[in-house]
């Protein structure tokens, strides 16, 4: 089949002009390479906190209790009651109004029936803790025992109404406490001790009074049981006169005198 040469021409131009056209449209519009730019919405960075300064915080506010406030259950009458205790009255005044220094006599008899051992004493009562307790002191010579030297106690327990005393001396290494009360005219101070006894390894009992004579002598007596035969008997007098006399005593001894029990 033979190609006419007439149509051949005629795409040809055809085609031609198509490309002409195409060209023209793509040089009016340009080419963006560029990618679109999208719109982000701004966002606030959060505020950082507000710096504290430690060194002038403000520390945080207590409720102070009031002067008077009272620990946590303990009422107002425990309260006085514990202000009675402590309360130095007529019983620690008694016991002070012996204060100074006094010359003692003594007679001591080892056993029933023997003869008794003679010598001179220094006694000096002080009182300590304003006025609350005394504090005594002995020193003599005790002849064939020796140089002696004793040191003791005594004060009035509020609460519970009784005299209480301890007392060592260079006779032994033990502690003697006991407990006691006046007589019905407060003239005769006794206590009744305790202490272990080394030669019948046991606890024993003797009874100390003191007594204040109308001629302002001091009379200390001591009673008690004979070993092995346990009979009782008077083991020690000693005559106490004042040599000097310490001055008064705290006056609150005597001001406060009013918060104190006194026994019947």
């Amino acid at each position: 089949m033979k190609t006419n040469p007439g149509i051949c021409l005629a795409i040809g131009v055809i085609a031609t002009c198509t490309a002409l056209v195409v060209a023209q449209e793509t040089k009016k519009t340009p080419t963006n390479n560029k990618p679109a730019v999208q719109n982000t919405p701004t966002v606030t960075p959060p505020k950082a906190p507000p710096t504290t300064n430690t060194n002038t915080a403000t520390p945080p506010k207590h409720d102070a209790p009031g002067a008077n406030a009272l620990p946590p259950g303990m009422t107002e009458a425990d309260m006085q009651a514990m202000m009675a205790a402590a309360t130095p009255g007529p019983m620690q005044a008694w016991l002070c109004e012996d204060a100074g220094t006094w010359k003692g006599a003594c007679m001591m008899w080892m056993a029933p029936g023997v003869e008794a051992t003679k010598s001179e004493s220094t006694y000096t009562v002080t009182p300590i803790l304003g006025g609350r307790f005394i504090q005594q002191h002995a020193s003599g010579d005790m002849g064939e025992w020796g140089p002696f030297e004793g040191f003791g106690m005594v004060g009035f327990d509020n609460a519970k109404g009784e005299f209480q005393a301890s007392w060592g001396d260079t006779m032994g290494t033990a502690m003697m406490c006991g407990t006691g009360s006046l007589n019905s005219d407060n003239k005769e101070l006794t206590i009744n001790f305790s202490y272990f006894c080394p030669m019948q390894k046991k606890t024993c009992a003797f009874k100390q009074t003191i007594t204040r004579n109308t001629n302002g002598t001091r009379t200390m007596r001591m009673f008690g049981d004979a070993p092995g035969t346990g009979e009782h008997f008077k083991m020690m007098e000693t005559t106490y006169t004042l040599v000097h006399a310490q001055a008064k005593h705290n006056e609150t001894t005597k001001n406060n005198s009013k918060h104190a029990v006194v026994p019947n």
